[in-house]
């Protein structure tokens, strides 16, 4: 698997985003883990319906997005609070 960023990107984010702390890296860190969970359950509800979101140029079903449902996962990192997807058939379980 690639190295997901140098330890110069590291110590540039940390500086960045002026992390000091155990707890604060780690809320952070939590924080980008929801933005990769997010996307890749978007991109799994896009995959389900064979469009991405407002490409309705592409939507050959009759099946489409219909909100969010808040969901809260346990990791090794701490509790994640996640949106996920729905859509109008509830056909779709990620």
């Amino acid at each position: 698997m690639a190295e997901l960023f140098t330890r110069e990107q590291a110590r540039a984010w940390l500086r960045a985003n002026n992390l000091k702390t155990g707890k604060s890296i780690q809320d952070a860190f939590i924080n980008e883990i929801k933005g990769v969970l997010q996307e890749a359950l978007e991109e799994e509800m896009n995959n389900t319906l064979g469009y991405s979101k407002y490409d309705y140029t592409n939507k050959n079903t009759d099946n489409s997005r219909n909100g969010h449902t808040k969901k809260t996962v346990k990791s090794q990192f701490g509790k994640i609070e996640l949106d996920i997807p729905g859509d109008a058939d509830s056909g779709h379980e990620p």
